[in-house]
């Protein structure tokens, strides 16, 4: 009678780290003993058996971990095979290969929309693979605050997305400074930039680069900064971060989380998505007095985890 929560925290108390939910058609879902949790819906297929899904599904979701692929993936191969396994006429014959999951989710990815828009009844499952937008058939001008309303929300569901699976690929408790003894915005950016360059991860003058784009127009504002060179030529794309309960002088301003971009012209789009998802994150007041209280890297982290659940409820 437990809740997915609930199971979840019932097996963590068994030591495990990572836990799966699986809602045949709804998807699935990661829970991790972090606090992290990753959704991805089914793939759409015609279903002949019921069986087999759940091997396909286990052995292709371990081989992601074994690889060391982010768990979204890891869902995603899972999810691949048991969709391609459930629509074969046959079971273990019929596991796909490496080679055929990476086919299948690229073939069918390609040709997925996320969201529906509609005049007309659709069936209930379908509601379980995309999200639907109920529109009349007429008077469409009327209407396009609906769409416009839709699109916002599903823009501001995918952002949160992309930051709740890639926090990890870009953030690391390596590359934060909490409470520095630094006050002023120069000295930030130079602690931020020294962290970046010990890991390699930026040339040596990413720094001069930062100056450059500060020195043209400041990137605070309020008390958030989120300073970045004027060339995408990161080694690795990757955030520096510094919180001060305090606050940085940062010309007019007093800053209290700095966020520092490194960014690979490579990661350009997805990267895109991330920025405006910090924004929407760091954008109310209440959020920077909570962020302005993180003692620890562990404490910022959980606190974007849980701000973004809180806007996916």
């Amino acid at each position: 009678d437990m809740d997915d929560e609930q199971t979840a925290k019932h097996w963590f108390s068994k030591q495990a780290k990572i836990v799966i939910i699986k809602n045949g058609k709804k998807g699935s879902t990661a829970h991790t003993f972090y606090g992290e949790k990753y959704n991805i819906k089914s793939f759409p297929v015609t279903t002949f058996k019921s069986f087999g899904g759940g091997d396909g599904y286990g052995s292709a979701f371990l081989y992601g971990l074994f690889e060391g692929k982010e768990i979204i993936d890891c869902l995603e191969l899972g999810s691949a095979s048991a969709s391609m396994l459930v629509s074969a006429h046959g079971c273990s014959e019929f596991m796909p290969t490496v080679e055929e999951l990476e086919k299948f989710t690229k073939n069918t990815t390609e040709f997925l929309f996320k969201m529906l828009f509609t005049t007309i009844p659709v069936p209930e499952g379908i509601h379980n693979v995309y999200t639907v937008v109920k529109l009349m058939p007429f008077n469409l001008s009327a209407q396009y605050h609906i769409i416009q309303d839709a699109l916002t929300k599903y823009a501001l569901f995918y952002n949160n997305y992309k930051l709740r699976t890639c926090f990890h690929t870009y953030f690391e408790e390596d590359l934060s400074s909490i409470n520095p003894e630094e006050t002023e915005w120069e000295q930030v950016i130079s602690c931020l930039c020294k962290k970046l360059y010990e890991k390699k991860y930026i040339n040596k003058d990413f720094e001069d680069k930062v100056f450059k784009r500060e020195h043209a127009a400041t990137t605070a504002f309020g008390n958030i900064a989120i300073p970045h060179s004027v060339d995408m030529d990161a080694i690795k794309t990757s955030i520096a971060l510094a919180i001060s309960q305090k606050g940085f002088r940062w010309g007019s301003n007093t800053v209290h989380l700095v966020l520092l971009l490194a960014i690979n012209k490579a990661d350009k789009k997805n990267f895109r998505f991330l920025y405006e998802a910090l924004l929407s994150q760091f954008g109310e007041d209440t959020m920077i007095q909570e962020v302005r209280n993180c003692s620890s890297f562990q404490e910022f982290e959980a606190l974007i985890y849980h701000n973004i659940q809180q806007k996916e409820e």
